[in-house]
């Protein structure tokens, strides 16, 4: 081996050790804050999910649909009128639904209590 391609050699492993070496930038993951102030979003390929926060919520993409856990769908049996207004997914309009969880079973973005003017 000549003293170039040796060189050579040595440079390409000092490279290599250093980048194993090297700080990892932090991961999106770890900016989010360690607080529990749960959301409730739809993800990505349509479905509920409650994240820890809404910061989480954002980093996997989900659109958050209202604060505090996801309800179960027992308000489809129940039915509770307490009517608000929400931000409909099919047509981007306000609509009123007859309660939060109608509106979340309909993947609905709420925007406040009450019914829509």
């Amino acid at each position: 081996m000549t003293r170039s391609s040796l060189a050579a050699v040595c440079c390409a492993l000092v490279a290599a050790l250093l980048s194993i070496a090297a700080p990892r930038p932090a991961t999106a993951a770890q900016v989010c804050p360690d607080i529990y102030a749960p959301v409730c979003a739809v993800t990505p390929d349509g479905f509920r999910r409650t994240y820890s926060n809404a910061c989480f919520a954002r980093l996997a993409h989900a659109r958050i649909l209202h604060n505090g856990r996801c309800m179960v769908p027992m308000c489809l049996l129940l039915p509770i009128t307490k009517p608000v207004c929400a931000i409909d997914p099919a047509t981007h309009r306000r609509k009123t639904y007859g309660s939060l969880c109608l509106a979340e079973q309909a993947k609905a973005t709420f925007l406040r209590n009450g019914p829509c003017r």
